[in-house]
């Protein structure tokens, strides 16, 4: 679980220096071995490629020659002079310069939110489960919006398939089918609700992740879970906690708020909702968990609508507004969805920003930094849309169908924390 603490957020940047766990010009170390996670062995392809042949295994403790480093894989020799290439994912770099993804020996705890545009919807399915794996397999959990349809489970099993073909082990929860069905303003020519229904769920790694409480895995945060008086999509919260250092926990919620213009005073009341959620949830005295995050597209501040997410939730002192902080540092904002125009004008790059991360005041000791920045590598927007290969089809109807038309966003916290509530 490696990110570079230099996030240089400038959309011309390769991606792949976003998850690599050093800037590549810094490699001074001469050997690779498997990292911490992996407990056997990590396969040795013939070529930089998951369906290459396999032609040796670099077991846990072993360590190989570096030859060279190139994106998303290193290549290395075995001790036995075979020459091939491991993924980054799962090896690290011996005698090397600092991890950056450490802190007095720590490692991060990654937090993300990414919204897959209707996974599970579609009856043809175009996802690219390796560049998705590659993506999530980063992230310690990760909160999804927008399973929708009657293929969820199985392109979920696709995706643990393919974090498991890279050497992670991954679980996941899913919610009921919450939203609005047969909803009785559904006609009403002022304000049309609409039909829409879709789940919520986590993805976490279970080599590093543990769920609370598996015989009740999350609950919503309101009833009833359709037609509700409140949400569109009523959120879902689950526990976590890390599986070893010092019992850190916490409690995340997801979120997916209305986008639609005729009903945005819905949107209004959503996250007016979690807003108050968050405060009670501190406040309480019969919930001991204070250590709370809300995650997930927010959809803040669409154009030409109003701006209930900066009216209810910018500028609060009751919680930190992660992908706010990195602006109050002197950053440009970045925006959360994909590319979707050929040539893009300036500022094109720096909004919408839909998704974020509200996180409890109390949980602050746990964050690396008092401002989190994305040039310190505290939080950050994976704009996998600025890969080549996906602008070089010059289709981004393609991309959203292959990945999604939301960007991935994640920010750390410090795995070894200790648990203070």
């Amino acid at each position: 679980m490696r990110f570079i603490t230099n996030y240089f957020y400038h959309r011309f940047i390769f991606y792949s220096l976003l998850f690599s766990p050093f800037l590549i010009g810094n490699i001074v170390a001469q050997h690779i071995t498997p990292s911490d996670r992996v407990t056997l062995h990590v396969n040795v392809r013939e070529n930089p490629d998951t369906q290459s042949d396999i032609v040796g295994m670099l077991r846990a403790n072993d360590t190989a020659e570096l030859l060279e480093s190139i994106r998303y894989w290193y290549k290395i020799k075995l001790d036995g002079q075979i020459i091939g290439f491991v993924s980054k994912a799962w090896t690290r770099v011996t005698d090397a310069v600092p991890d950056p993804a450490t802190t007095n020996g720590k490692t991060d705890l990654i937090v993300g939110s990414w919204n897959i545009k209707w996974f599970g919807y579609y009856n043809v399915d175009k996802r690219n489960y390796p560049e998705m794996a590659n993506i999530i397999q980063k992230m310690d959990i990760i909160a999804i919006q927008e399973l929708r349809g009657d293929e969820y489970k199985d392109r979920l099993d696709t995706l643990v398939s393919y974090l498991a073909k890279n050497g992670f082990k991954y679980n996941y929860l899913v919610s009921q089918p919450t939203g609005y069905f047969n909803h009785p303003d559904k006609n009403d020519p002022i304000a049309p609700k609409g039909d829409y229904i879709e789940r919520y769920g986590f993805l976490w790694d279970i080599d590093r992740i543990d769920l609370v409480n598996p015989q009740s895995p999350f609950s919503f945060v309101s009833t009833p879970i359709i037609n509700n008086a409140v949400f569109r999509q009523v959120p879902i919260y689950s526990d976590f906690k890390v599986s070893n250092g010092n019992g850190f926990d916490f409690r995340i919620l997801t979120i997916h708020t209305v986008f639609k213009e005729k009903i945005n005073e819905v949107r209004r009341d959503e996250i007016q909702f979690i807003n108050d959620w968050i405060i009670d949830q501190v406040g309480s005295q019969t919930n001991l968990e204070k250590n709370i995050i809300a995650i997930g597209d927010f959809n803040a501040n669409p154009k030409n609508q109003p701006s209930h997410f900066a009216d209810i939730v910018s500028g609060t002192t009751d919680y930190r507004v992660l992908f706010e902080e990195p602006l109050s540092a002197g950053e440009n904002s970045l925006k959360t969805t994909i590319q979707q125009k050929s040539n893009p004008g300036p500022g094109y790059f720096e909004k919408p920003v839909y998704d974020h991360a509200l996180v409890s005041n109390e949980t602050s000791y746990a964050l690396p930094s008092d401002t989190m920045k994305r040039a310190a590598g505290d939080l950050g927007i994976v704009e996998f849309d600025q890969e080549d290969k996906w602008k070089q089809l010059n289709n981004w109807y393609k991309v959203i169908r292959a990945m999604s038309d939301h960007r991935p966003i994640w920010f750390k916290l410090n795995y070894d924390a200790q648990d203070f509530d």
